[in-house]
């Protein structure tokens, strides 16, 4: 147990002491944009999308698949479910297939889901949540398993009692996103909440909510004394928040980005998108669904204009500006209002134009003109939910 605790804490500070999550974001992270994250560095865990485990038996080979071992991250992959014995299966599962952390969602606020009594519909059974940490617990010997909450329905004082019956149960770290479930995304985060947990528990704390800017995670790792800081949308919108924050924690200089950078992140992430990106066939579709995207691999990214190898058919290069776009939006909330014009980009459904075009337009803007700094540039706090998803923020 000792020995599962110590490395236990030093996974929830991620790899190379980097104190930085990258949050399970579901139904717009796409595997190519986690790629893209890792690759500039800070990020110390990088968490999949959560996999819905119910009565169903999902095949062994399905839920391996599900594990990302991307380079120069500490590997997370979160479940969602009720069933205390599917959850332990499939746990013991991906620890066998790699992933170096096993989370458990109980936080996600969609009403959809709540409904299923899963996520944070698990707030209101805490004897049912420690019985699954329990079951989950006993399929990993040598695994951390964590788990993700948000604030209870009710009393603070309830919270604080849940925290301390899933450490009891056996979980490694808790994760805290220190909003209501009635308050989705809407409101500001309780930090305090944070450091009460701190305080009251013996594990690692891991926070999240309302980090736009690296100066505000830092203050808030240093004001709660929490171990990490997890980062959902904060993320999409400025992909360097997590190598920010990870340098200004380490005491070094800290990305600055300009138009330029902008445009070569752009074209990299469209590069990944171009080869990762699922097929009707690929190993990525759940058994009983199936996905669109290219079958053709993509080259090295530079920055020149994206040339797709070979012709993309009209519907699969629909697909793919879907995906692109996806992030595109978030990145284009840092852009000072009024520079661009945001819906002509979004029209467009040719994906080479659409990043050609986009990375161009960014190329031309000043550090001053995008809010991608340490600290706030435009005296608004930036926000706004995922549209259709569940951002596990």
């Amino acid at each position: 147990m000792g020995e599962r605790r110590l490395m236990s804490r030093r996974l929830a500070e991620g790899s190379a002491g980097s104190p930085c999550w990258l949050a399970p974001l579901h139904g717009i992270g796409h595997r190519g944009w986690r790629e893209s994250i890792v690759a500039l560095g800070g990020t110390g865990v990088c968490c999949a999308p959560f996999v819905r485990i119910t009565d169903q038996r999902l095949p062994e080979r399905w839920l391996s698949e599900r594990v990302e071992a991307i380079p120069g991250s500490v590997s997370s992959v979160q479940l969602m479910g009720k069933d205390p014995a599917a959850l332990a299966r499939a746990a013991g599962i991906l620890a066998r297939a790699g992933a170096q952390i096993i989370d458990l969602n109980l936080g996600c606020p969609i009403r959809r889901v709540a409904a299923k009594g899963v996520g944070s519909a698990l707030l209101e059974s805490p004897a049912l949540a420690q019985q699954i940490v329990a079951r989950m617990r006993a399929a990993l010997p040598n695994t951390t398993l964590s788990a993700k909450i948000r604030l209870g329905v009710s009393e603070l004082e309830d919270t604080l009692s849940f925290a301390e019956q899933l450490a009891e149960a056996g979980i490694d770290c808790l994760v805290v996103h220190p909003r209501r479930r009635a308050d989705q995304y809407d409101g500001e985060a309780d930090w305090e909440v944070v450091a009460r947990l701190v305080e009251k528990l013996t594990i690692p704390v891991i926070g999240n909510g309302d980090l736009w800017h690296a100066s505000t995670a830092l203050q808030r790792l240093a004001s709660t004394g929490c171990r990490g800081v997890m980062f959902g949308r904060p993320a999409l919108r400025n992909p360097w928040i997590l190598s920010q924050t990870a340098a200004l924690q380490r005491g070094v200089a800290a990305p600055e980005p300009d138009g330029e950078m902008l445009a070569r992140h752009l074209e990299s992430l469209a590069q990944i998108i171009l080869r990762t990106s699922p097929t009707r066939s690929s190993r990525g579709a759940r058994p009983d669904e199936a996905t669109e995207g290219p079958e053709a691999e993509g080259s090295e990214a530079t920055h020149a204009p994206l040339r797709a190898p070979g012709v993309l058919a009209a519907s699969r290069s629909r697909t793919l500006a879907g995906h692109f776009k996806e992030y595109l939006r978030w990145i284009l909330r840092a852009v000072e209002p009024g520079l661009l014009e945001p819906s002509e980009l979004m029209a467009l459904e040719d994906f080479p134009d659409l990043v050609n075009r986009a990375a161009h337009a960014m190329s031309r803007l000043a550090p001053e003109q995008l809010d991608l700094g340490l600290r706030p540039r435009f005296g608004s706090t930036p926000g706004g939910s995922l549209s259709g998803a569940d951002p596990s923020l």
